[in-house]
């Protein structure tokens, strides 16, 4: 098992090995949650949504919606907003 520590400022040093398999360069953004204790990291890009578009849209279908239609920006709003949401459970 690896073991690393926490600076001063709250900096956390990944060793080389772990950085290398995992393919993590500089620069790059980690999404982090906590859970029981223990710290999850992962690429944020890997971070996958509890729903994907197709799913979102066929409970949209199942609701038969009959209020005014709102803007492709507003959608993508109230969705980013979900899965924000979601995503600090």
């Amino acid at each position: 098992m690896l073991k690393t520590k926490i600076s001063s400022k709250g900096q956390v040093v990944i060793p080389k090995s772990v950085r290398a398999s995992l393919g993590w360069k500089p620069g790059m953004t980690l999404a982090l949650d906590e859970k029981d204790g223990r710290v999850i990291l992962a690429p944020e890009s890997t971070v996958e949504p509890k729903a994907d578009f197709e799913e979102v849209m066929r409970m949209s279908k199942k609701l038969n919606y009959q209020g005014p239609a709102y803007t492709d920006e507003e959608i993508e709003a109230g969705l980013l907003q979900y899965f924000r949401e979601e995503w600090e459970k």
